[in-house]
C-alpha cells in the first residue's frame, strides 16, 4: 500500500492554537499524541512533520507553517520532495458551511470558498484529494467572517469540535484504506451534541 499523508490546516502561533480555523491542526497533533510521534520542523518544506504507521499504512503527518490561506505552498513542496501523489493525501479543515462539530468527508472537487483549500489546488493543479471538513459553524448575521474563525469558540462549541474529531479518528483506518463509504455513512450519520460516549482512538 502507498505511503499516505495527512495536511491539517491551521495558523502557526500560540495564539491561534485554540481557534476555530486551526481544526486541522488539532486533529493532527491529536493523532501525532496517540501514535507517540513528534512533529518536528522541516523549514525547506515549511511545514512540521512526522512519520508514523496506522496498522499497515505509511502515514505522513503534516502541519505546514503557513498561514492557512497559504498552505499550497508546502503542499506542493513535501508532495513533490515525497513522491507522493496528491489523490494520496488527506486535507483536514475547518468548514464554516457545517454546523459546529459536524463531519463531512469530501473525495474531490472544489474548494468550497475554502481559501486554503484553493491555494492547494492553485499549487497543485487539481482538487483530487480527500477532504475532512469539521464544521464550525457561521458567525452571527452581518458579523465578519475572518475574527470569527480567528477566534476561541465557547467551551461547548469546542466540546463539539473536539468530539469530531474523535470520531474521526475512530473512522481513520477504514478512511486510509479507502472504504470511504463505511466511514461516510458512520460520520455522516453521527449525533453532533454532547451527550456521547466518549470515543477510544485509532491502532497503531
Amino acid at each position: 500500500m502507498q505511503t499516505r499523508a495527512i495536511i491539517g490546516l491551521g495558523n502557526p502561533g500560540r495564539q491561534y492554537q485554540n481557534t476555530r480555523h486551526n481544526c486541522g491542526f488539532r486533529f493532527v497533533a491529536r493523532l501525532a499524541s496517540h501514535c507517540q510521534v513528534s512533529l518536528k520542523l522541516n523549514p525547506r518544506l515549511q511545514c512540521h512533520l512526522a512519520r508514523t504507521r496506522i496498522n499497515e499504512v505509511a502515514l505522513w503527518l503534516i502541519q505546514p507553517v503557513t498561514y492557512v490561506n497559504q498552505s499550497g505552498s508546502a503542499f506542493r513542496l513535501f508532495t513533490n520532495y515525497y513522491e507522493i501523489d496528491p489523490k494520496n493525501t488527506i486535507v483536514v479543515h475547518d468548514e464554516l458551511d457545517l454546523p459546529t462539530g459536524v463531519v463531512r468527508l469530501k473525495s474531490k472537487g472544489g474548494s468550497g470558498g475554502h481559501k486554503g483549500i484553493t491555494n492547494i489546488i492553485q499549487h497543485c493543479g487539481t482538487g483530487e484529494f480527500l477532504r475532512i471538513r469539521i464544521g464550525i459553524g457561521r458567525p452571527p448575521t452581518n458579523a465578519a467572517k475572518v475574527p470569527y474563525v480567528l477566534s476561541v469558540p465557547p467551551q461547548s462549541e469546542q466540546a463539539l469540535i473536539d468530539d469530531a474529531i474523535s470520531d474521526t479518528l475512530m473512522s481513520l483506518d477504514d478512511i486510509l484504506k479507502g472504504k470511504l463509504e463505511i466511514a461516510m455513512n458512520r460520520l455522516h450519520s453521527r449525533p453532533s451534541g454532547n451527550e456521547k460516549e466518549p470515543a477510544a482512538e485509532p491502532n497503531h
